[in-house]
């Protein structure tokens, strides 16, 4: 067994041991996971899905890139990748990776290119962050909207800052990535079917691991020497939509829970992250440097929702 390999081994175990040790708590959470999973995910992701892989097929990508070729060369990448952020932004995590790893397979982003578009491209849905996380936790849709400026505003500054990433080695010319030609032709039937049984094996790899990270949310908040605070910061790193929840029940003041939610939400959670890794596998993009961004990110949401809270929460 390779070094890099025990911290995950230990975890599995440890995880293994909580599912004997309490099989009802364990049951409880597996099927909440499954709940959050078919009413939230499932309906919200689905559709999009389905319908940017369409989109992807029938040749929308080059219409957007033709149109947002000034505004995305700001981060280094080409205007195609206007697309990625369109769908990371509008349906959340994880489209926007999602669409940045089919750019890359499609050939119509370098490595580099492909690796600075997605340290900006795959955020949270405005939905959750208004509707979810706003009204549902907080009550007021006021700090909704202020979550939403400080973590799309705290995305575009991460792209800013990883605009300069580039490869080690030398960077090929894009006229040399596999195909910058037009794909071939599809029939309409067959884009149809291949997007629907692509969007639903994404789907159901994002069940998995919205089940398996939410049991492993159960076990941490179970530990006897964390308190309530911790457990659910530590939960949210863990997975980010039972962290959120869990901050209710804990006595930090409404400032503490709001830069809480903000960082969080920027850095996504590791189920997020697995989700993501499982999105790029097929492509060159470095999971490592992916989650770099998405902790820079988050350092910048929460720094950002500090600076501005007097001023528009008060």
């Amino acid at each position: 067994m390779s070094v890099n390999k025990i911290p995950l081994t230990v975890s599995i175990l440890a995880l293994l041991a909580f599912i004997l040790s309490f099989p009802a708590e364990a049951l409880e959470a597996a099927g909440d996971s499954v709940k959050l999973w078919f009413n939230r995910a499932l309906p919200s992701l689905l559709p999009f899905m389905i319908g940017m892989n369409i989109l992807s097929d029938v040749g929308f990508t080059e219409i957007i890139g033709k149109r947002l070729t000034k505004f995305m060369g700001l981060f280094g990448v080409p205007g195609e990748g206007g697309f990625a952020l369109a769908a990371g932004i509008s349906s959340g995590y994880p489209m926007g990776a999602k669409i940045t790893a089919r750019l890359r397979e499609n050939g119509m982003l370098t490595h580099t290119e492909a690796q600075r578009l997605i340290s900006f491209s795959n955020n949270c849905g405005p939905l959750f962050i208004l509707g979810t996380v706003g009204v549902g936790m907080f009550g007021d849709k006021r700090i909704g909207y202020f979550l939403m400026l400080a973590h799309y505003a705290s995305a575009l500054v991460t792209g800013l800052l990883f605009r300069s990433y580039t490869r080690r080695e030398k960077q090929p010319r894009r006229v040399t990535e596999p195909s910058r030609v037009k794909p071939a032709y599809k029939p309409l039937g067959a884009i149809l079917s291949q997007s629907v049984m692509n969007a639903m094996e994404s789907i159901a790899l994002i069940g998995g691991f919205i089940i398996f990270f939410g049991v492993l949310c159960k076990g941490v908040v179970m530990i006897p020497f964390l308190s309530r605070e911790a457990a659910s910061v530590l939960s949210g790193l863990l997975e980010m939509t039972n962290g959120l929840f869990l901050t209710r029940a804990t006595d930090m003041p409404l400032k503490a829970r709001v830069l809480a939610a903000a960082g969080l939400i920027s850095f996504g959670g590791l189920s997020i992250h697995a989700q993501t890794v499982s999105m790029i596998e097929k492509t060159d993009i470095k999971p490592s440097v992916y989650l770099l961004s998405k902790i820079v990110h988050g350092l910048i949401a929460l720094a950002m929702s500090y600076a501005l809270y007097p001023l528009i929460i008060g």
